[in-house]
């Protein structure tokens, strides 16, 4: 821990240096308040800070030799776990506190404020710290091997808020022609965005300027998430078997769930990427890469956990199960199974439509806003009507995918704002 001490010490050291640099640069009250507030630069250095400490912290789980001497000591699991922790988040906090006073000192002498900036700064340094150190910490509770436990800690970062986030939209884009990507999904992104503490915490500096509420809300979250975490993490530390160092996973029984959450959505990815590759008006590519994702994605895995070749023969019938669930949902979006683009809201739960033509791009458009309160009355009728006709013709004559348009030659498309309840 001397080492994480130093380059703790160092980083805090660097970034006051620079603060002082930006300083004497800065030429009005609003950039030197500006220099005050966390950002996201620092916030990813605060996250490798964090991740290395939680490696080094627990290392000693994926060595048989350090197990057997941490598990010889006269102190309970849990205590020890709680002084870990504590020790790592202390050589974090003092020399962040340290910091965060010479510039408190710095702020007072410039501009006689920003003890809100340099307050909401330490916190949120300190929030992100503790929330992806437990993260990190509960990849290498239920690994046994510093390298599964690295790749642990990227899969427990980014599973929700990037590999699943994606899926939907590039799925429901690619088959789905009602699909409106800037509305449809909102509350599908709002769930996966906030099912990762390290995302939550960039998330959080993406957003720093939208006001102390939206501040205060991400810091809440991310103060859950570390509640959360650190249960999880002293529960499943307990119960860690001691003789798990050295092999892939700790808790063997969690192998079958973790691949099937892996190998689905890499299944999927596979397939898109050769359905855009191949013959586009061919279901072939998208099968066969789907099919090849569920293989090699399924023989990678079982590699990690038998540390052997030879186990990628392992397991057919799981292998067999996870290939027709991949295809299941693969064929839910081709096929439309679940009728997404024959679905057509109650008249009583639509409140207005608009007519948006493709040339107009949302995030540049320049109007003044009137028209965007979209066809009520008689006229929402009337286009509801037309919605019905459309869907009705396509599925009876399958013209086309929407009805209003020829696939690939969008004119028009119509947006449903529905009743809030």
């Amino acid at each position: 821990m001397l080492g994480m001490t130093i380059i703790t010490v160092l980083t805090f050291f660097i970034k006051a240096v620079f603060l002082v640099m930006g300083v004497n640069e800065c030429s009005s009250h609003t950039e030197v308040l500006r220099l005050f507030q966390p950002n996201m630069g620092m916030a990813s250095v605060v996250i490798v800070l964090a991740a290395c400490s939680a490696a080094v912290s627990l290392y000693y789980l994926h060595s048989r030799k350090q197990t057997d001497f941490y598990e010889s000591l006269p102190i309970k699991r849990a205590t020890l776990f709680r002084l870990v922790v504590q020790n790592s988040l202390f050589i974090f906090l003092i020399p962040l506190v340290i910091e965060e006073a010479i510039e408190f000192v710095i702020a007072q002498q410039q501009i006689s404020g920003g003890g809100w900036e340099i307050v909401s700064s330490s916190l949120w340094y300190l929030l992100i710290f503790a929330a992806t150190w437990l993260t990190m910490a509960l990849a290498m509770i239920m690994t046994g091997n510093i390298i599964v436990g690295i790749l642990g800690f990227g899969v427990f970062a980014s599973y929700f808020p990037i590999v699943i986030y994606n899926i939907f939209p590039i799925y429901a884009g690619s088959f789905f022609a009602t699909y409106s990507g800037n509305t449809a999904d909102n509350v599908y992104n709002n769930i996966t965005n906030y099912l990762s503490p390290v995302w939550v915490g960039l998330r959080g500096m993406a957003d720093i300027n939208s006001g102390r509420e939206t501040q205060i809300k991400y810091m809440m979250i991310l103060l859950l998430w570390i509640v959360g975490l650190y249960v999880l993490c002293r529960t499943l530390y307990n119960r860690r078997p001691a003789e798990s160092a050295g092999r892939a996973m700790a808790f063997t029984k969690a192998n079958t769930v973790i691949k099937v959450l892996l190998v689905i959505p890499s299944a999927l990815y596979s397939g898109i990427i050769f359905y855009s590759l191949g013959n586009a008006s061919s279901i072939f590519w998208l099968i066969f890469g789907v099919v090849f994702g569920v293989f090699v994605i399924h023989a990678l895995i079982e590699c990690i956990y038998e540390f052997d070749v030879r186990a990628i023969f392992c397991h057919k019938k799981q292998l067999i199960v996870i290939m027709l669930g991949s295809l299941f949902i693969m064929a839910s979006f081709s096929a439309d199974l679940f009728g997404y683009d024959r679905y057509i809201p109650k008249t009583s739960s639509v409140e207005s439509i608009e007519i948006k033509p493709s040339e107009v791009n949302s995030y540049g458009y320049w109007g003044k806003g009137e028209e965007r309160e979209g066809l009520k009355g008689e006229e929402k009728q009337l286009a509801l009507s037309v919605i019905k006709e459309s869907v009705e013709v396509k599925n009876s004559a399958a013209t086309s995918s929407s009805g209003y348009y020829e696939k690939n030659s969008k004119f028009y498309s119509l947006h449903l704002y529905l009743k809030k309840k």
